[in-house]
């Protein structure tokens, strides 16, 4: 930690995090009560005990100025591959959603409201109840730079995600499952070729590789990322 010229980041930050994985943790127990009925709150629990992986990022994006209609994209479109994820940003604005067929701003209202994206692993856990959700970044002009502090809240590494007997449609003699259905003709944006693998170490190692493909070239030379996001050893396919 850069103790001697910010000594107050490490305490705000572990405060920060003790807050936001508190709400992390209520999210995970209400997706799980929403999805199910007669169905505890802790179905899922063992997955994430005794401790839940997560990570935060403490990210600015330096001031820029737009020439003519071109928008610098900041982050391209993606899903993220975890839970589900906890954004705190300023009011510069910037991060996009993909909801009923086109990209959407996600209002700006500053620090005091948290938002939410769901990552491919509550799409598998939910059996496609609930979608990833589709997001990117347009950097737009502005004067201060943008700061956005994303949370990322998994299950432990080891956790293989699947839905369980109780959490497959196939396997729902008790109507356990809200009677809900998704338009068929409703637009999801999904990355082409992206497999969603099921055990979360594997998943998040996909998404170090993706987005950080000179560090993973440098600590994992023996290793290559295939085009569906699979990693596997140099020479094999």
């Amino acid at each position: 930690w850069p103790e001697e010229f910010q000594p107050t980041l490490q305490p705000c930050t572990s405060e920060y995090i003790a807050g936001v994985l508190d709400v992390a943790h209520r999210l995970r127990e209400a997706l799980c009560a929403s999805l199910l009925k007669g169905v505890a709150v802790d179905e899922l629990s063992n997955m994430f005990h005794p401790r839940p992986h997560w990570a935060v990022k403490l990210i600015s994006y330096p001031p820029y100025q737009a020439s003519g209609n071109d928008n610098y994209q900041g982050v391209g479109p993606h899903t993220d591959t975890n839970f589900l994820t906890l954004v705190l940003q300023d009011d510069v604005g910037g991060l996009q959603v993909f909801a009923k067929g086109k990209w959407i701003d996600v209002p700006t209202h500053g620090p005091d409201v948290l938002v939410c994206n769901l990552g491919e692993q509550a799409e598998i856990l939910s059996d496609g109840y609930f979608l990833a959700t589709p997001h990117r970044v347009i950097r737009r002009s502005s004067d201060v730079p943008r700061i956005s502090v994303p949370f990322f809240y998994n299950p432990k590494l080891s956790a293989k995600i699947r839905p369980t007997a109780s959490l497959s449609k196939e396997n729902d003699d008790k109507g356990s499952f809200l009677p809900w259905e998704r338009p068929v003709q409703r637009k999801h944006w999904r990355m082409k070729n992206n497999s969603m693998l099921q055990t979360v170490g594997d998943n998040t190692f996909k998404s170090l590789a993706r987005s950080h493909p000179t560090v993973f070239e440098k600590h994992h030379s023996d290793l290559c990322i295939l085009g569906d996001g699979r990693i596997v050893k140099r020479g094999e396919k």
